[in-house]
């Protein structure tokens, strides 16, 4: 199996695998679908990933870098969008999502919010 896929079994005994491109792209719809933020537009936050997504022994750990719009309480969407991605993820893939930090990067003009 490569390092780019999960794997597991299902409730009825039946192996299967997710790649890793897969688990990206739910943790991007679903910032996607928040009007409150999007995916930092850099390429990196110091070292970091804007979007990481690492899964070990069945557990899911996700590494966010947000941009936010001004006006919106900072503290209210940093502890929603995890919620959500841990909702989402778990319900779709079956992982076990162990954390989602998240590191709001910049904060964008109210203006420019859909």
């Amino acid at each position: 199996m490569s390092s780019d896929q999960q794997s597991g079994t299902d409730s009825m005994g039946t192996d299967y695998r997710i790649a890793h491109t897969v688990l990206e792209t739910i943790v991007r719809e679903v910032v996607a679908a928040d009007p409150r933020v999007q995916l930092h537009q850099g390429s990196r936050i110091g070292r970091g990933k804007i979007l990481d997504v690492v899964v070990e022994g069945g557990l899911c750990r996700v590494g966010l870098g947000l941009d936010a719009y001004l006006g919106d309480h900072l503290p209210t969407v940093a502890a929603d969008v995890p919620s959500r991605v841990v909702e989402t993820m778990e319900a779709i893939t079956g992982l076990t999502v162990g954390a989602v930090d998240v590191t709001i990067v910049s904060v964008l003009p109210a203006s420019e919010s859909a």
